[in-house]
């Protein structure tokens, strides 16, 4: 099963723009977040299945990063800026939220997709410039992971939104409108934090293939952002995995989702992300040149030794690769940090989301009003009218073909085998499961599905999954 051809996929790639903020929500706009969608999960699926990986190769030879760049940073500067001031107006009325759901969700689209591309060392080279936009973007979202009071709280609300119904794309009524927004929000505070994790791995591959990198992006990388002790914070901090503060339950952040874990997976268990983080440290603290390239100072080599008491013995077992990092701060210890060299000169900086703020600066509001008035509030009759096109884009046959693990009960985690049929979308252990949890499920039922006006919307019969 493909999501695209290749040729469909050269023609997807070719056909993305670098659109205005203006445009956010528009038709145009719609029409490209399918296109990156689209594209998103044809290149997870040819990882996923080891077919040929296609969609890197168009990306780089069609010039399409820094585009894709200008998609993630004007969608980030969206949220920052206009997604505020509409939820705060109480004169917005929404009849549906799903469309501000899905910018929302587009910055995750554009993120999964620079994820699954910057694995490839010819994919960072050929960033160039924008590799310090994006170096810039992952510093911000991990900074706020380790600087946030509530991320526990977030992290809780993100494990949450993997059960809990979607938004409605039923019309909805003024007093409901509030509740709404505020769900909105929740589930921004959700995908921030899931956002964040993700930059881990983008960060990472960068940092992992730094020969690939500009001097200019490494340098920036090393001593402005200072990566090799903002990765050590991550070790101490875990966020990749979560205890409930009242019920104990252990979680860890496995393959995009949380799954529930044991005390002992929980205490001793590295997952991919934490081993893409040591990963990246090995590179920056024993390759000879990011070590020539970062300031060694007081401060950071016995911050950076504190790394000592996380390389224990059950961690070195599982990723044997970092005993030459275990030694090397062995040896940072015994000696005096060396007298920093510099070498750059002329520092370059990261333009993309620069250009974007100062082209919009003190006109957020007049933005603001203009889109709740077109792109954000349109009918429950024009919403159905587009159910097509994200009926069209969420190939849910394509979706469970990516599945790294058989599906669970929305309702009570246990292994499931039945799913819904009226949306083929939510899997069910048994129909006793489907019945208790259809007044959760019937949103995002809705949303999956375009109801005949002269149907009775009853609940959805739970259909048996033939296994192959």
């Amino acid at each position: 099963e493909a999501v695209l051809l290749a040729s469909e996929a050269e023609g997807f790639v070719q056909s993305l723009q670098s659109l205005e903020l203006t445009r956010i929500g528009d038709p145009q706009w719609q029409r490209q977040h399918q296109y990156i969608e689209k594209l998103n999960m044809q290149a997870v699926l040819s990882v996923a299945k080891q077919q040929d990986e296609f969609v890197p190769e168009f990306v780089v030879n069609h010039g399409k990063l820094e585009t894709l760049m200008h998609d993630l940073l004007v969608t980030e500067v969206w949220k920052e800026k206009i997604f505020p001031l509409m939820i705060s107006n109480s004169d917005f009325k929404p009849q549906v939220t799903f469309p501000i759901y899905l910018v929302l969700y587009h910055e995750a689209t554009v993120l999964n997709l620079l994820e699954t591309l910057s694995f490839h060392s010819d994919v960072v080279e050929s960033l160039g410039e924008v590799a310090l936009d994006l170096i810039d973007y992952c510093h911000r979202k991990l900074v706020k992971l380790t600087q946030s009071g509530s991320m526990l709280e977030d992290g809780l609300l993100s494990v949450r939104s993997k059960t809990n119904s979607g938004l409605s794309g039923e019309a909805e009524s003024a007093d409901s409108t509030k509740s709404s927004l505020s769900e909105l929000e929740q589930q921004r505070r959700s995908l921030e934090f899931e956002l964040a994790l993700k930059c881990v791995t983008v960060s990472s591959n960068l940092l992992t293939n730094s020969k690939s990198l500009s001097l200019s992006a490494l340098t920036r990388a090393l001593n402005v952002h200072d990566y090799p002790l903002l990765f050590a914070s991550l070790i101490e901090l875990r966020p990749w995995k979560l205890r409930h503060p009242s019920t104990g339950q252990c979680y860890q952040y496995v393959d995009n989702g949380w799954q529930t874990v044991d005390q002992a997976e929980f205490n001793s268990g590295i997952v991919k992300l934490e081993g893409c983080v040591w990963l990246a440290l090995y590179e920056m603290l024993t390759n000879s040149e990011c070590q020539r390239k970062y300031e060694m100072t007081n401060y950071r080599k016995n911050f950076l030794l504190k790394l000592r008491s996380h390389l224990h013995e059950t961690v070195l077992d599982q990723l044997s690769f970092l005993v030459p990092l275990r030694q090397g701060l062995e040896h940072m210890a015994l000696l005096e940090p060396a007298p920093y060299k510099k070498e750059l000169l002329l520092e370059q900086l990261p333009e993309v989301r620069a250009s974007i703020l100062n082209k919009y600066q003190d006109k957020w509001p007049d933005i603001a009003r203009i889109q709740m008035g077109t792109v954000f509030n349109i009918s429950a009759a024009d919403f159905k009218s587009q159910a097509a096109l994200w009926s069209d884009t969420y190939n849910l046959d394509v979706l469970e073909a990516m599945l790294a693990e058989p599906p669970k009960c929305a309702a009570c985690g246990a292994p499931a085998v039945k799913r819904c049929s009226r949306c083929q979308n939510e899997w069910y252990c048994r129909r006793e499961c489907q019945v208790g949890h259809w007044t959760k499920h019937k949103p995002a039922c809705d949303l999956m599905l375009v109801v005949p006006q002269n149907k009775p919307n009853t609940g959805a019969i739970v259909e048996e999954v033939k296994s192959d």
